[in-house]
């Protein structure tokens, strides 16, 4: 294997310096979770990096921990950025939804694999999920202020979970036993986008947090941990890409595009401005009593996150207005020789809204009681999301088509003649004439064209008990037997009115004929250069060759209520609700085995899955549906999950571990049930209907892990880890917001009697992932007083994956072939420099992700994400046991945060919502926390 350029800075540091991966949970008793191995107070970042390595070493199988404390050093205020210090963890955005576009990942990923693949939970509850097209969590609603650390299980035993081939990402709010007795902190934190400053968009952002802790009773049994916050910041990004699909650019070349990359033909340029306004705030109530044989607690949290969203794009696209006797010379797309020719130039503005109101509730209540050498632990949770997203609005403007005559009819002149040039390949130009560019560059050969709104909701309720008992034996080698049982059930409401359900046309801006049969709408729209909003007279790369416009949001968002929303059926929301329930059993059984230094838990889990869904599907025939019929289904499965985790411990610093279970992943639930997708041709005939499949197989794992761990004086530590990970029943789909139907649908189209293609998702075949982890930490020794407490971190994961997914050409199975899985790169790494000496502390972090699956597309190339890069600083001052000030830096290097394009072998920028070249820039931020 040939190191990549970006591997040779990693190479020579890990030449002088140790490498590692990492950590565990909490072997005393079992527990679920780390925080009752022991009591670790968190004085400092090494104080808490060293209770998190304490966590690790206690673990019983392969973890990773990170404490709250070297979380909230970093310059980033969103935990899935965060979580990429961790080896083995990338983080990822949704550019269908315009998320890259806010500076924030969403999801996290672990070992690369798809978010869909992890098990989530807030303080041992599983998160419900507020997303109908995945399994993944987004993380906009977890804050690392209230963490006290977060684990990652990445091989877990048979008492927790057993849908989660990846792993389990735990996240742990402090107790009044983590921290001091009589502890209060307070923190003040503000931000400036300089991107933001640079449009002349509002670059400040604030954050307020504030924590108590308190014990007391005779012996300090009872404790009250509060803590509460506030965040609200703004963002502002800017994007490029294609403004169409890529067609073949020699038509006499036989085959599909994506086995000719080729032979692509450009359609077109876009550039998008993204505003975004964030919020985020949240409460975490956690109550404890730690008695001498019985313990007691509720922990709840709280959280909401709120997003006001903002696209406005400018664009040059291929369009000819045939109604108006708009010709194209050729009479068709490609001339006499078979090359493409697109004729008509049209520029445009377009607005799209994409805000959003996330909530986010977790209560857990229970305890522990020892009898004896018996031991029970038994919880009642409870958790509910909700992701809404209240008014979603679309609005563009368009104009008469340039082709080079003099009255913009008859027949296209080469002047006329579309060529977009794709030697910049982040910054695509159109070849214009300056006629061309002149009649592009006027906005007022611009009017509203439309106006549309919709909205989406979903929500889920789940509860969950579990009981656990264990026997404490000294019954020869056995010293532990451990057994429990857990039902959840969730309750679940997705509901979504497309943006399309009434979509309100102005007359067409170069038609006399009104679109729109209701009489008292029948106006033209207002013409661009006179509509209320602001010019964007920066932009990187250079300005747009078509001028781009931010347009007042409240204009819009009025036009839509009145000339959208207010048409709606009255029954829209009904019709577009899909209801279900969800049921899960799980039983175990485990024991631990100590021959000296050996320590062997093997186990078996049993777990039984119910699934049930109602909602409205479209009846059809031929042409456009007419009518809406109530469907159900329902599905069973059941799954038996053997697990063999072992732990030799040698001596006090020296951890090896091994680990073989067998796991799972569910299907998401939108795959299984939910409404028909139609979509349709330029004449509203039926052309494809996605469908979902209730007997979809969930996807099978057998999982091997082998790690060893080396812990030195202070905080140092190495350690390294192998894995393979070998799976059957692939869904080749990738988790992700505003990604189901046929969209995510890799699976063979079968033609209908009636000729239409019917998609639904299918599975495929094998896959295997396999891969090593190394992680070192390491503080100088014997250096000068000046550069005493100069020490480094690093962590690199490799792995390569493929998966068999299916091939098929105009809806006709071909077969399997093989892919990348998605979201799995093979690189991903992090290189720190840090200091710290007396009150001050610093750290310089490089973290790189590779290159990436992000979507698979039957005929056409398919969609990656490219590398991503981001060096942070961050430091802090702390002037006495009380008062600590900081200041850090995100993206110092002014790197892209999003970089999506189209096929295996290239770096062709993907077009429209796939995500094209997004940046927003870099971000500081100085805080101050006092504690007292």
């Amino acid at each position: 294997m040939t190191l990549s350029p970006s591997l040779v800075p990693l190479g020579r540091l890990l030449s002088t310096t140790a490498l590692t991966l990492v950590l565990a949970t909490p072997a005393a008793a079992w527990a679920e979770d780390a925080s009752q191995v022991s009591e670790v107070t968190i004085v400092g970042k090494r104080d808490a990096i060293i209770g998190a390595q304490t966590l690790q070493h206690e673990a019983v199988s392969v973890t990773s921990v990170i404490s709250g404390e070297e979380l909230r050093e970093q310059p980033q205020a969103n935990i899935a950025d965060l979580l990429t210090r961790v080896p083995g963890i990338n983080s990822s955005a949704d550019m269908s939804r315009n998320h890259a576009g806010t500076g924030e990942a969403q999801y996290v990923s672990i070992r690369g694999l798809d978010t869909s693949y992890n098990a989530f939970s807030l303080n041992g509850v599983r998160l419900a999920q507020t997303d109908a097209n995945t399994r993944s969590i987004s993380m906009n609603l977890l804050s690392p202020f209230s963490m006290q650390y977060v684990s990652i299980n990445k091989a877990p035993t048979a008492d927790l979970d057993g849908d989660a081939i990846a792993g389990i990402v735990d996240f742990r709010t402090a107790t009044a036993f983590d921290v001091k007795d009589g502890y209060r902190k307070v923190l003040v934190q503000g931000q400036f986008a300089q991107m933001a400053d640079e449009r002349g968009q509002d670059p400040y952002g604030y954050a307020f947090q504030g924590e108590v802790a308190e014990r007391f009773g005779d012996a300090d049994q009872f404790g009250v941990y509060v803590n509460a916050y506030f965040a609200d910041k703004d963002t502002y990004g800017e994007s490029t890409a294609f403004q169409k699909e890529h067609e073949k650019n020699n038509n006499n070349i036989p085959g599909p595009l994506r086995e000719n990359e080729d032979n692509l033909f450009a359609r077109g340029v876009q550039w998008n401005a993204f505003r975004n306004n964030i919020q985020r705030k949240g409460l975490t109530l956690n109550l404890d009593y730690a008695g001498e044989n019985h313990k007691a607690y509720v922990h709840a949290t709280h959280g909401a996150y709120r997003l006001k969203s903002w696209m406005d794009q400018s664009s040059i696209r291929n369009e000819l207005a045939t109604a108006l006797g708009q010709v194209n010379p050729n009479g068709g797309a490609y001339n006499p020789a078979g090359l493409r020719e697109d004729y008509g130039i049209m520029g445009g503005l377009y607005h799209r809204t994409e805000h959003s109101d996330q909530t986010l509730t977790t209560v857990r209540a229970g305890g522990e009681s020892r009898f004896n050498a018996f031991v029970f632990d038994y919880h009642l949770a409870y958790s509910k999301g909700e992701q809404d997203y209240p008014l979603r609005i679309e609005s563009a403007f368009y104009g008469l088509p340039f082709i080079g005559t003099a009255d913009q009819t008859g027949a296209a002149t080469k002047d006329g003649l579309l060529i977009t040039a794709t030697a910049d390949e982040k910054h695509p130009r159109a070849l214009l004439t300056p006629s061309a560019a002149a009649y592009i560059g006027n906005l007022h050969n611009l009017r509203q064209y439309y106006v549309q709104a919709g909205y989406e909701k979903t929500w889920e309720e789940k509860t969950e008990f579990a009981f656990n008992g264990a026997w404490e034996s000294n019954f020869g080698f056995l010293k532990l037997l451990k057994a429990g049982v857990k039902y959840e059930t969730a309750d679940r409401s997705s509901t979504v009115v497309d943006t399309g359900a009434k979509r309100h046309k102005f007359s067409a801006p170069y038609s006399p004929v009104h679109d729109d049969a209701i009489g008292a709408f029948n106006t033209r729209g207002e013409f661009a250069d006179l509509f209320p909003g602001k010019m964007v007279t920066g932009f990187m790369g250079g300005l747009p060759q078509a001028p781009l416009k931010l347009l007042d949001t409240g204009r819009i968002e009025q036009m839509a209520r009145d000339y959208s929303l207010a048409r709606l059926p009255a029954d829209a929301a009904r019709f577009g609700t899909t209801t279900g329930e969800e049921k899960r059993t799980a039983i175990y059984i485990m024991g631990r085995f100590e021959a000296g230094d050996l320590t062997v838990i093997p186990g078996l889990r049993y777990e039984r899955n119910q699934y049930g869904a109602s909602n409205y599907r479209d009846v059809y025939q031929t042409g456009k549906p007419d009518r809406k019929e109530l469907v159900s289904s329902d599905r069973t499965y059941s799954m038996l999950l053997p697990s063999l985790v072992a732990t030799y411990r040698p001596n006090e610093r020296t951890v090896y571990r091994a680990s073989i279970r067998k796991s799972y992943s569910r299907p998401a639930f939108d795959q299984l049930f939910g409404s028909t997708e139609i979509s349709y041709d330029a004449q509203d005939r039926v052309e494809e209907i996605y469908e979902p499949n209730p007997n979809l197989k969930p996807v099978k794992s057998i999982d091997l892990d082998l790690a060893a761990e080396f812990y030195g004086d202070d905080s140092d530590m190495v350690s390294v880890a192998v894995y393979y990970k070998k799976l059957s029943d692939l869904i080749f789909s990738s988790g992700s917001t505003n990604t189901s139907g046929n969209n995510n649908a890799w699976g063979a189209g079968v033609v209908s009697p009636s000729g239409v293609t019917v998609v639904s998702t299918q599975n495929g075949g094998e896959g295997t992932v396999y891969g090593v982890e190394l992680m070192g930490r390491y503080r100088f020794r014997g250096l000068p007083d000046w550069a005493d407490g100069l020490g480094v971190m690093a962590n690199v994961t490799l792995q390569r994956s493929r998966g068999e997914t299916y091939i098929q050409s105009g809806g006709v199975y071909k077969g399997y072939y093989e892919l990348p899985l998605p979201h799995a790169p093979d690189l991903m790494y992090n290189l720190e420099l840090n200091y710290e000496r007396g009150p001050f502390a610093a750290a310089l972090n490089y973290n790189y992700t590779d290159q990436r699956l992000r979507g698979v597309r039957g005929n056409r190339p398919h969609n990656f994400i490219q590398p991503v890069a981001k060096l942070n600083f961050s430091s802090t001052y702390r002037f006495n046991d009380h008062l600590r000030f900081g200041v850090s830096v995100e993206n110092i290097l002014d790197e892209h945060n999003y970089w999506a394009t189209i096929g295996e072998r290239s770096t062709i920028l993907s077009d429209d919502r796939k995500g094209g070249y997004v940046k927003v820039g870099r971000t500081f931020q100085i805080n101050a926390t006092y504690a007292f």
